[in-house]
């Protein structure tokens, strides 16, 4: 055989075996990109304006949404994580997360077991500290409640403070999941964030922004403290700033609240709009970020507290640009902004009529909407709320004051409750006219 026979066939050899071999390996032992069982996720972003919070999402997972948050579930395995900020009786920003988790977890999932499990504090990438916890599944509870097996035998539940109250009392967001494999949870929890940049009394102090005179004297820390939000209130993509300062003229409780709000120009900040009040404090839990016409931008709406007042004496005020300019609009005490019937255009609810009597108050409430520049009662058109919430909530205060007048001997109390119970009748009857499509013309 010549040379070059012989260098062929040792080519041939060399090739046969090398392609026996890649063959082997791709068979018995493939390569990473065929071991991978489920394709390279696409994320997209959720955000809840309403609470003030934002998570990472699969973009291809199937998306439930609610006012409050979403439910996410996985084509593929149909497994769900839920985040929703969760509502509670009263606004209360002092419960740790962690006593917060421990005490409501087995309530809020009923299909787990109750035994207090292992905690652990944790932060999103966004520096938002919160905890989380793994409690077991009850088999048995879950599948009688769910109608199937869960994907896992623990539940995963995390904690993190919302940014705002929402239409109803929320302190937290529960990013909930019952998963085989966490790691898609992992990431939601590690992207959860606040909506809009937040500066403390402290980072205010320190940018020059407010001075020693603008905070509340450290003897009445329980008034709150100056605080203030980055928020596009024109719409035009540039953040405003939305400061409220406590300012202390004495050393006493006796503090007052100013609003303020700021456009930045050429890096300053510009006075556009302010308005002061009579009450003291201000919290996290004053302040709603609201949508009145659905106009660029957001609607800002605040509420301001007298502490220590036995009347809860209280002032409400919306900040909102109308295309113009910046307006403060004020609404008196115990107003409240919410989406009654879901189009997601905010009502506000103001309170007339209100009376004040012995440990108790009774209040009308009228219905707005916002239309060509101004607030209009519209009454009638929210037909359900005055069913289905005004006339069982004043059903109940006066079947609480009747209750409270059986047990007294007071006689100015039973005199004042007796005009008390009248007065709600009084709203009760205007509810079930409006209810029934009757306007009030005397009131």
């Amino acid at each position: 055989m010549r040379p070059t026979d012989a260098f062929r066939q040792m080519l041939k050899l060399i090739a046969t075996t090398s392609v026996v071999t890649v063959f082997n390996v791709m068979v018995c032992n493939p390569i990473s990109v065929v071991q991978t069982e489920e394709p390279p996720l696409n994320w997209t972003k959720y955000q809840n304006i309403k609470y003030g919070f934002s998570v990472d999402i699969p973009s291809d997972w199937r998306i439930k949404e609610y006012s409050t948050g979403i439910d996410l579930t996985d084509p593929r395995s149909e497994s769900t994580i839920s985040v929703k900020a969760l509502k509670e009786s009263s606004p209360n920003y002092v419960i740790l997360p962690d006593d917060y988790a421990l005490n409501h977890f087995a309530d809020l999932h009923p299909y787990v077991d109750n035994q207090l499990p292992d905690m652990q504090m944790i932060e999103s990438a966004d520096q938002v500290t919160g905890c989380q916890i793994r409690p077991r599944i009850v088999q048995q509870s879950y599948a009688h409640l769910t109608g199937q097996q869960p994907s896992s035998d623990h539940a995963l539940l995390t904690y993190f403070p919302s940014q705002f109250m929402g239409d109803q009392y929320t302190s937290f967001v529960e990013i909930s999941g019952i998963v085989s494999t966490p790691a898609i949870y992992d990431q939601i929890v590690s992207s959860y964030r606040h909506v809009f940049k937040m500066y403390t009394q402290q980072n205010l102090l320190k940018m020059g922004t407010i001075d020693s005179s603008q905070i509340p004297h450290p003897s009445v820390y329980y008034v709150g403290e100056s605080r203030a939000y980055d928020i596009d209130v024109n719409g035009d993509g540039t953040n405003e700033m939305i400061l409220v300062t406590l300012p202390r003229p004495y050393q006493t409780d006796r503090e007052r609240c100013e609003l303020r709000v700021f456009e930045r120009d050429m890096g300053r900040l510009r006075l556009v709009a302010s308005k002061t009040f009579t009450e003291n404090s201000f919290h996290n839990s004053d302040i709603q970020v609201v949508n009145i016409d659905n106009r660029g931008g957001f609607d800002v709406f605040l509420r301001f507290f007298e502490f220590g007042n036995e009347w809860g004496k209280n002032s409400t005020a919306l900040v909102f640009h109308d295309g113009t300019k910046y307006r403060i609009a004020e609404f008196g005490a115990f107003a409240e902004v919410i989406d009654l019937d879901g189009n997601g255009i905010d009502e506000i609810i103001t309170s007339i009529k209100t009376y004040f009597s012995l440990g108790a108050v009774a209040t009308w409430k009228d219905i707005y909407n916002y239309k060509n520049g101004d607030f209009v009662e519209n009454n009638l058109n929210y037909r359900n709320y005055f069913k289905q919430v005004a006339v069982p909530e004043f059903k109940d205060q006066a079947e609480l004051v009747r209750s409270e007048l059986q047990l007294t001997v007071i006689p100015s109390f039973k005199t004042a409750a007796y005009r008390l119970i009248y007065r709600i009748q009084k709203y009760i009857t205007w509810s079930q006219m409006l209810a029934e499509g009757q306007d009030i013309k005397y009131r």
